[in-house]
């Protein structure tokens, strides 16, 4: 795939998703005072105590954001997270979902529907911190294979982000349905079960970009 420079940072893939969802990754390659320019709310990320590299992560997923709203004709200006960390937009009724790993950025937005997104990257330590978050059908199924750990990690941080709130637990309230990962993308099932609340599946839709893993909600 060609890259394409769009403003501040070269878009590598944007794609629909359903009605009225859109959805990308960016490569992150620009310095902090780059990412700043022209984002509402860019002071408060570099005013943070968080690592460099953490603000640059940050900054390009609402940048990525704020250019997906553009393609739409509407106008970023700013977001806000709620009491649990949701991030909302200001003076806006579409929904979005932000994620960063290392050098990328992900962001899905919907003009209705509540969304969730999320991008990993496989690593080893998911091999060992495993059982915390999978539960014996999962581990049965994705057979500790670094790959499917990572997207099954993904699908599950993009359900926690749709939820939109706090103390869930990984390994008993969020549920991968055992499938089979046959290419570069696909779909399978989801189920969020909080405490003392109604049982929901979800469809995700999930695509390899490069090395990384991403998975999307809500759609």
């Amino acid at each position: 795939m060609r890259p394409v420079t769009i403003n501040i940072m070269p878009l590598v893939h944007q794609a629909t998703l359903g009605t009225n969802g859109l959805w990308g990754i960016w490569q992150i390659e620009e310095p902090l005072s780059v990412l700043a320019q022209n984002l509402v709310g860019a002071e408060n990320i570099l005013e943070s105590n968080a690592l460099e590299q953490k603000q640059r992560e940050s900054l390009a997923a609402r940048q990525l954001c704020r250019h997906l709203l553009q393609t739409q004709g509407v106008a970023y200006k700013g977001l806000y997270k709620d009491a649990f960390g949701k991030p909302f937009l200001n003076h806006s009724d579409w929904q979005i979902s932000l994620s960063h790993c290392h050098q990328v950025a992900a962001a899905v937005i919907h003009q209705r529907q509540t969304v969730g997104i999320d991008i990993e990257q496989p690593r080893p330590q998911l091999r060992r911190v495993a059982p915390k978050f999978l539960s014996q059908q999962e581990i049965d199924f994705t057979q500790y294979d670094l790959n499917s750990l990572s997207l099954v990690w993904s699908a599950k941080e993009a359900l926690y982000k749709l939820y939109g709130r706090k103390k869930l637990t990984f390994k008993k309230e969020l549920s991968i349905l055992p499938f089979e990962r046959t290419g570069e993308q696909g779909c399978f099932e989801a189920i969020l079960k909080p405490k003392n609340q109604a049982q929901q599946t979800f469809s995700v839709h999930y695509e390899a970009w490069q090395h990384y893993w991403l998975a999307i909600v809500g759609i």
